[in-house]
């Protein structure tokens, strides 16, 4: 990684989930607070879906739907339990490094964002409970389907209000590399793979760093 690769860069976004903070955390924390309050259909109605979550993994989508049929459980409740879901929040876990990179970047006049494609009804909370929102200069989020960074319009927006003339001083950093890096990549901007991946497709203006603590030592 070279250091000059940071040197022009005037404004930092960053990928929410996986990026900032531990999204599997968040998750796995909100679904055990949800289901004790189903305790009442089965003392192991916790037990059993976190079994089928981790037999299934995080990206399979019917693991409740699952857990209720192993129990013989009405699946009516599917709906009631997914919309109590939806609706719990909980404490989130920032990925390591992530608050004093942030701070770190503040304090050298950097302007820092978030550009989600979650909802804002979902993910605005979030970053509340994250403890970071008040470091952001803006925000951006999603419209809760499946879109792929970028928006060009938000950017358009964004470099016009942040007075960006040159994308390359823009920097996006998240962990996605498909939606993250070479999306973003696609329109200019200069881009941080945060991975522990050892590929590294040749992309103008990319880096790689293993996590976000990595990058301290580059805006100091």
């Amino acid at each position: 990684m070279k250091p000059d690769f940071f040197k022009n860069i005037k404004v930092v976004g960053f990928d929410f989930d996986d990026t900032l903070v531990d999204e599997q955390y968040s998750i796995k924390n909100r679904w055990k607070k949800t289901l004790k309050e189903y305790y009442f259909l089965s003392s192991k109605i916790e037990e059993t879906f976190f079994k089928i979550y981790k037999q299934k993994g995080p990206l399979y989508r019917f693991h409740l739907n699952d857990t209720l049929r192993k129990l013989k459980i009405d699946s009516k409740n599917v709906k009631k339990i997914l919309s109590k879901f939806l609706t719990t929040r909980d404490k989130e876990l920032l990925q390591d490094g992530s608050f004093e990179l942030l701070d770190l970047l503040k304090s050298k006049n950097i302007a820092v964002g978030i550009i989600t494609d979650g909802k804002q009804s979902y993910q605005k909370e979030r970053i509340k409970k994250a403890g970071i929102y008040k470091f952001m200069d803006f925000i951006y989020y999603g419209n809760g389907k499946k879109e792929k960074k970028p928006n060009k319009k938000v950017l358009k927006e964004l470099f016009k209000s942040l007075k960006i003339r040159s994308p390359e001083r823009f920097l996006y950093i998240g962990n996605d590399f498909i939606n993250d890096i070479q999306g973003m990549s696609s329109v200019g901007v200069s881009v941080c793979w945060v991975t522990k991946e050892k590929f590294m497709t040749k992309i103008h203006r990319a880096i790689k760093a293993k996590n976000l603590k990595e990058l301290l030592k580059y805006f100091k």
